[in-house]
């Protein structure tokens, strides 16, 4: 064989390696912060958009901020037991952190007992221990993943600009999975303002350049961009489901499979590269046997107001969230708008985590509210995607023969 050849044989077997693990044709979706209480008729809407449609969807619980909300609890449970006889609908349950407290701020130890009172209490109250994390601001550190790896998790989701590439998509030990897409759009850059609804045209944009950098795709998303905002005096309030914007949601998903693409979970966006052998029916999270570990919430009794039907967020503290839930006449500090590149919206001490502790079932709590991570935007790409280099080898070697 001479050397000519000889190139040729290595190029295109090379092309096959790679191109293989390459290319996905899928876009896994997250939805954010599900908790008690806030926003529940657009956390609910959301699930119930993905269900019309058959998608699978990842669900990012923040632990200690769910365990009060029957109507909500019971809805997911419902949703996760349909699955045994509609495994195709793919309801994932991930954690989105303890108290939504920024990672990168705790020890090794200290991470690892976060991820296991959040793992624990979502065992407790769905009976499958997640094994996807969704990393609060989208931040994380190598104690993270050394955290995630001794927990048992095997996915981590953060964004590309914090997460970036190469991606290993050959069956890694640990896998990475980040989103570079949003169904939101902030109108400050500080994230202050708030998530605006982004357009699906916006956020398909923002998929195709993923996609064509990476082979694949993920999509972030907030209960706030399905809630109709009105802003007075710089202030935001949410009032109710805004059905245009889940309209919207449904043109993307349809936009989506018209042109060739599979809308999945986070998890699903593994599956599709590296089949599991054996499932259960439910995919990202582990089965578990045996007792359920540490349950409950903390936090102190409701101060009840009088109700407007809408969600207010003063705009005296971007951190501080007081929220008149539509239909309720009680008040809860929950999840609200802010920046990862904003210091003066984060903790900047880290305390140390306890141990979760029962609470009193059937009580509604007030929560400490998080700040959230900014919307991703797209990235400057330095390296050559992979299934972008597949097409290079495959005109190579058509070259050179």
């Amino acid at each position: 064989m001479n050397s000519l050849a000889s190139v040729v044989l290595v190029l295109l077997l090379a092309q096959s390696v790679v191109c293989q693990t390459a290319n996905c044709s899928c876009v896994g979706f997250r939805l954010d912060d599900i908790q008690d209480w806030y926003l529940r008729e657009g956390q609910l809407a959301v699930m119930d958009v993905f269900k019309e449609m058959n998608v699978p969807l990842t669900l990012g619980i923040i632990g200690n901020f769910l365990g009060t909300d029957a109507v909500l609890i019971s809805d997911i449970s419902a949703r996760l037991a349909a699955l045994q006889t509609n495994p195709g609908s793919g309801l994932d349950i991930a954690s989105h952190g303890w108290n939504h407290e920024l990672f990168t701020n705790f020890s090794l130890a200290d991470q690892e007992m976060l991820l296991s009172n959040s793992a624990s209490k979502i065992q407790a109250l769905f009976g499958k221990r997640p094994d996807v994390f969704l990393a609060p601001y989208n931040e994380w550190n190598s104690d993270t993943i050394s955290a995630l790896t001794n927990q048992q998790f095997k996915i981590l989701s953060s964004e590309v600009d914090l997460d970036p590439p190469p991606y290993n998509m050959a069956n890694p030990s640990f896998w990475h999975i980040p989103v570079q897409a949003s169904t939101s759009k902030q109108t400050s850059e500080d994230g202050s303002a708030g998530f605006f609804p982004a357009s699906h045209e916006e956020t398909l944009d923002q998929i195709r350049s993923q996609f064509q950098n990476y082979g694949f795709a993920a999509v972030l998303m907030h209960p706030m961009e399905f809630h109709e905002i009105i802003e007075v005096n710089k202030t935001i309030m949410y009032g109710g489901v805004n059905q245009s914007q889940l309209n919207e949601l449904r043109l993307l998903l349809t936009a989506l499979k018209a042109e060739g693409l599979v809308p999945t979970s986070i998890a699903g966006v593994k599956q599709a590269f590296v089949p599991d052998p054996v499932t259960t029916g439910t995919t990202g999270m582990i089965p578990t046997t045996g007792t359920t570990g540490s349950t409950g919430t903390t936090g102190l009794p409701p101060k009840v107001i009088p109700t407007t039907g809408q969600t207010r967020l003063p705009t005296s503290n971007p951190v501080t969230t007081e929220v008149v839930q539509q239909g309720s006449t009680t008040s809860h500090a929950s999840a609200t708008t802010g920046s990862r590149t904003q210091p003066s919206t984060r903790p900047t001490q880290a305390t140390r985590p306890t141990q979760a502790t029962q609470s009193t079932p059937g009580t509604e709590q007030t929560q400490a509210p998080p700040v959230h991570e900014e919307v991703p935007t797209a990235v400057a790409v330095s390296n050559v995607p992979a299934f972008s280099f597949c097409v290079a080898l495959i005109l190579l070697s058509r070259w050179l023969c």
